[in-house]
């Protein structure tokens, strides 16, 4: 009685067959795509945030090109005609002598705060721009004519007390 079936058994000996699992036709399984594909775009997105850092102007090169635009402005658009047009001068060689005077010495300092006053129907106000963080009375700038001393012939000395 070798070949009786026991009770326990359920299905006979010969009867069994075994469960294969289906194999997959890519060489590559789905979790490996998304990982890898995860990665990828990790990499661009952490190269790209890197070269904008890099890149990027700081609050202090934005601050130092507004205070420079906000200079030009009141130099070009306002000062060199009140000074021009002062009734101390009957022809274009009396300004040209009176701003050969301040060549060395330059005009006397312009605070941010003056410039703000002056630029600020043109412009937004200073306390939304990167200037904010400068002090209005000890950041200033003077300007020193150049020949031939036309409306922009001229050169700026800043001061900065800001604090970044």
């Amino acid at each position: 009685m070798s070949n009786s079936i026991k009770l326990n058994d359920p299905l006979p000996p010969h009867t069994r067959m075994s469960i294969k699992k289906p194999k997959h036709h890519s060489s590559f399984p789905i979790p490996k795509i998304i990982t890898i594909a995860t990665i990828i775009i990790t990499t661009i997105l952490v190269t790209t945030f890197s070269f904008y850092c890099y890149f990027a102007p700081t609050s202090e090169e934005i601050a130092i090109s507004q205070l420079n635009q906000l200079a030009s402005n009141y130099y070009e658009q306002y000062f060199y005609d009140k000074f021009a047009n002062s009734a101390n001068f009957q022809s274009l060689e009396d300004v040209d002598a009176a701003m050969d005077k301040y060549v060395r010495t330059g005009f006397s300092r312009v605070t941010l705060r003056q410039l703000a006053i002056y630029d600020h129907a043109s412009t937004k106000p200073i306390s939304n721009l990167p200037l904010k963080y400068c002090d209005e009375e000890s950041t200033f700038v003077i300007f020193y004519p150049e020949p031939p001393f036309e409306r922009t012939s001229y050169h700026t000395e800043f001061t900065y007390s800001c604090a970044f």
